[in-house]
């Protein structure tokens, strides 16, 4: 199998089915949906050994953190593209440390979440404006928290 192989997790059909239509009008890309469920997904990565992962997040918790790592330990690191409705900065930052390469949110469009699996599967970052924003405030905050502690 050539091109980019494609793995889609969401636990909502309409979105999962969706996103893996949209994906398959690249003819180089490859695209299985699976549903959020920790074997399902862990089997798929064995057995399509994909190039990027798309997580739909609805919650960061422990369960989301450990699939992004879980995926990192796969056989091959795929690029790991989050479609997330919140950018709550806190969360947003916890993903990126976890593993995840870009950042989709629901103000992103077809071109984004084109460019998100193109960067990710090369390696690279994609972040929409929205989780660009988050990320700028969340190092200005940083920063100023840190500027102040040493006056």
């Amino acid at each position: 199998m050539y091109g980019t192989r494609i793995l889609v997790v969401s636990s909502f059909t309409l979105l999962r089915e969706g996103l893996c239509a949209l994906l398959r009008t690249r003819e180089e890309w490859h695209v299985r949906g699976v549903d959020w469920d920790m074997d399902q997904v862990q089997r798929k990565l064995t057995e399509m050994e994909p190039d990027v992962v798309i997580l739909d997040v609805s919650e960061v918790d422990e369960h989301t953190k450990g699939l992004i790592r879980s995926i990192r330990t796969a056989s091959r690191w795929p690029g790991i593209v989050v479609l997330a409705r919140e950018l709550e900065s806190n969360a947003f930052l916890q993903l990126l440390r976890a593993g995840a390469r870009s950042w989709l949110d629901t103000q992103s469009g077809s071109s984004d979440l084109f460019a998100a699996v193109q960067a990710a599967a090369s390696g690279n970052a994609y972040l929409c404006p929205g989780a660009a924003c988050a990320l700028l405030r969340a190092y200005r905050r940083q920063h100023t928290d840190s500027t102040r502690s040493q006056i």
